[in-house]
């Protein structure tokens, strides 16, 4: 079966305008990519939860309690709540929340509907902890 493009008309008393193309191909390749992108987030939350016993070790009981929070928010579908406890986390250091906070951030209007508030400076600072390197300046030039 091919995918065909609709065209799709509509009017407005006597003129009719046609609506821009969209191929079901193109809804389907957008889809798949946001698809993967929650499921590398819901790994990556999973794998942390599985790793919070071993890191519970390198936490307080005040941190280890902060992050189990957060991931019962993160998994409770509140997202903003959720990213606000791993960004404090993040700050004063936790490895695995740092990760979290960066998946989100990168992610964050794709799956989570919105920006998240941040500063280069712990963005510098997680991805000192996590080892990694991305390239977050587009999150902070001016729009």
């Amino acid at each position: 079966m091919t995918l065909q493009q609709h065209d799709v008309y509509a009017s407005r008393g006597s003129k009719q305008y046609k609506a821009p193309s969209i191929s079901i191909h193109h809804i389907k390749l957008r889809m798949r990519k946001a698809l993967q992108a929650l499921a590398f987030g819901l790994c990556l939350i999973i794998s942390a939860c599985s790793l919070a016993s071993a890191a519970s070790l390198e936490r307080n009981a005040g941190d280890s309690a902060l992050f189990d929070y957060a991931v019962r928010l993160y998994q409770a579908g509140q997202f903003p709540a959720a990213y606000g406890r791993f960004r404090a986390l993040a700050n004063r250091g936790d490895v695995d929340a740092a990760r979290i906070a960066l998946f989100m951030l990168r992610n964050g209007e794709l799956l989570y509907g919105t920006k998240w508030g941040t500063t280069p400076a712990e963005v510098s600072l997680w991805l000192a902890l996590t080892g990694g390197q991305h390239d977050f300046q587009s999150l902070f030039s001016s729009d």
